[in-house]
């Protein structure tokens, strides 16, 4: 802290690089206070509902008679989010009295209340920093910076931005970014000038606020006047610091503050880092019950191809779509599985696409759109393949075993059935020859069958019923 004297009777001009060691120089109330860690920041609020906070340098600064009243100063704030909230703001304060006992601590950022807000009583000058939106007090928006008088309603107002002299243009700048602020507010006559920066920025030449029509003596009533900082939260919270501050009567004479001397505050204004105990909580468990899951499906994956497998099964893998068209013979004629499934959609002009299940409808096992290929999905349409295959052989022979010759097939047709030139024509258990009693007048001479020797042992005109149970599974 660097602490100036200019006369033995009145403070001239003061700077505060931090306020750790200045809690006797300045009057405190409400929730304002003086951090003792970090160097000594002065806060103004904290997360509190409804709270206001005032920090007044102790002694008044006056002006003689002969004396043009004027003053410069130059502080750094901080405006940090306490959550989702974003509270009201604070304010620079020009007061002839330190006592805001009646104040609101609302969108009045503790200066005024319902009565008192544009009473000329009150003699006030406040420059704002507000972070909320009050369309009963004519706000712009929820992030200006404007001149008051004796009013929460300004008589000017800008957007926060300062002027890039690199630029030469205004830059947008957040004043709830929970960053470091620069404000310089000079007066002289009748003229009141408002600039903000970013903290490592040099003062700009041009200012954000500018007003020509302030009379300080006619607002104070007085040449003696208070100055300080004032802030509120009312529903909504926020934490506003103050964490250096130079002053001045006259512009000249303003020390600088040293930016590197500045203290630490709590600066976290990310929402992530401002949830509930109990929210953090609840992530925690959803994140543990994911990652459970996660790591379930993966042992199971793991398990089911953990099985024992041949080399050919490690050199093909699976082959996700078996069926009959997929087997070909090689120059050799020795059968071959090839995996034609379809695995992505392509027009032209377009990106490939991926199917959901990769397979045919009928060959794909019921597990497969859910867990996705494996051995145990190749078995399924491989058992799907092979009873394909059991049928047309099954029929075929049927047919050939036909009780009655005319139902039986060529051998050509046979060959053709085989390849697959000629469809199996259908029939039922109840077509002639195939499954039902078929009567068949044998002739005198014995009917000879393998392991069997029937002989007639009745009239010429006898006969006897032979029928195929085959396809009831009992054999024949």
């Amino acid at each position: 802290m660097i602490f100036c004297v200019c006369s033995s009777f009145q403070q001239d001009r003061f700077v505060y690089n931090r306020f750790g060691q200045a809690g006797n120089d300045f009057h405190l109330d409400d929730g304002a206070r003086i951090l003792p860690h970090g160097g000594g920041a002065l806060q103004l609020t904290n997360a509190t509902l409804r709270q206001k906070g005032h920090a007044f340098y102790k002694q008044p600064i006056e002006f003689k008679p002969s004396e043009p009243v004027s003053f410069s100063t130059h502080f750094v704030c901080a405006l940090v989010r306490a959550g989702e909230s974003s509270g009201h703001g604070m304010a620079f304060v020009v007061s002839h009295s330190t006592d805001f006992s009646r104040a609101e601590p609302t969108r009045y950022m503790g200066l005024f209340n319902t009565s008192s807000n544009g009473s000329n009583s009150t003699r006030v000058l406040a420059i704002e920093l507000d972070i909320s939106l009050a369309p009963e007090l004519k706000d712009i928006s929820e992030n200006h910076v404007g001149i008051d008088v004796n009013s929460a309603v300004s008589l000017e107002s800008a957007n926060a931005s300062y002027f890039s002299d690199k630029k030469g243009k205004n830059q947008s700048i957040d004043l709830l970014s929970g960053k470091p602020l620069q404000v310089w507010v000079d007066y002289e006559g009748t003229t009141l000038k408002v600039t903000i920066a970013p903290l490592k920025n040099k003062k700009p030449s041009r200012p954000l606020v500018y007003s020509s029509t302030i009379n300080l003596t006619e607002i104070l009533q007085s040449r003696r006047m208070f100055v300080g900082f004032s802030g509120a939260t009312g529903t909504i919270m926020s934490y506003q610091y103050v964490l250096g501050w130079s002053f001045s009567k006259k512009m000249a004479l303003l020390q600088s503050i040293d930016i590197s001397k500045l203290p630490k505050y709590h600066h976290s204004s990310s929402k992530k880092n401002s949830t509930s105990p109990a929210l953090d909580a609840l992530l925690g468990l959803i994140a543990f019950l994911v990652l459970g899951l996660l790591i379930g499906a993966y042992l199971y994956r793991r398990n089911m191809y953990s099985e024992v497998r041949e080399e050919w099964e490690k050199e093909f893998g699976p082959l996700r779509d078996i069926k009959a068209s997929n087997v070909m013979l090689d120059a050799e004629f020795n059968g071959r599985l090839g995996d034609f499934g379809m695995s992505r959609l392509y027009d032209r002009g377009t990106d490939p696409t991926t199917t959901a299940a990769v397979g045919t409808l009928g060959y794909m096992a019921p597990e497969l759109t859910t867990m996705g290929p494996s051995t145990a999905t190749d078995v399924y349409a491989f058992g799907v393949f092979l009873l394909e295959e059991v049928e047309k052989v099954l029929k075929l022979g049927l047919l050939c075993a036909n009780l009655t010759s005319d139902g039986r097939p060529t051998m050509e047709q046979v060959v053709q059935y085989l390849n697959g030139n000629l469809a199996l024509p259908e029939f039922w258990p109840s077509s002639p020859g195939i499954g039902v009693l078929t009567p068949m007048a044998l002739s005198p001479a014995p009917l000879v069958i393998p392991s069997l020797s029937l002989s007639s042992s009745s009239s010429n005109n006898s006969s006897m019923f032979i029928t195929h149970s085959v396809l009831y599974g009992t054999g024949r």
